[in-house]
């Protein structure tokens, strides 16, 4: 039976192969790495592809997903049986997270994931109960670099974003 490093495996070959350029995990499976937080159903990857144009084709990550025999369900990827998501990482704030992503280690496999620092921005940027829920989880449980983030949010028009999630953990 396929366990979750295999899919670890597999995202990985897609680099190896050339298929991506890079990848970083994202999203709440990121999150755990570093805290325990909500639970997810799904793996979300930022990809790095190579442009030919402005237009994003992420043709060839569903080619090569089933050239292998992964099925493509909606927006997802199941490879081996785990539903993948698969996001532009190609430009601003989400290259900047996977080009800074963590190497870490599940099961003895390496996988490239997106520091807390740019996980609590996406997340407060996003808004929503369970996101904001997960960003002050990595504030209090990660320990993210608190000047770094101010640093992401100035250079990113997020400084209102940044205060608010602020705000909300003064107001927990």
């Amino acid at each position: 039976m396929a366990t979750v490093a295999d899919v670890y495996r597999a995202l990985n070959a897609m680099v190896t192969e050339g298929v991506v350029q890079e990848y970083a995990v994202c999203g709440g499976t990121a999150a755990l790495f570093y805290a325990e937080t909500l639970r997810t159903f799904d793996i979300d990857i930022f990809v790095v592809l190579e442009q030919k144009s402005f237009l994003v084709d992420i043709s060839p990550i569903y080619n090569w997903a089933r050239s292998r025999g992964y099925e493509v369900r909606d927006e997802y990827l199941l490879v081996h049986g785990v539903p993948v998501q698969v996001l532009d990482g190609s430009a601003g704030l989400e290259l900047e997270a996977v080009k800074n992503a963590r190497p870490m280690d599940y099961d003895s496999v390496p996988v490239p994931v997106v520091s807390p620092e740019y996980l609590v921005l996406f997340y407060a940027k996003a808004r929503g109960r369970q996101r904001i829920a997960r960003a002050l989880d990595l504030l209090e449980f990660a320990s993210p670099d608190e000047d770094f983030i101010k640093d992401i949010a100035l250079r990113y028009g997020l400084q209102d974003v940044w205060r608010r999630l602020k705000q909300e953990q003064q107001d927990s």
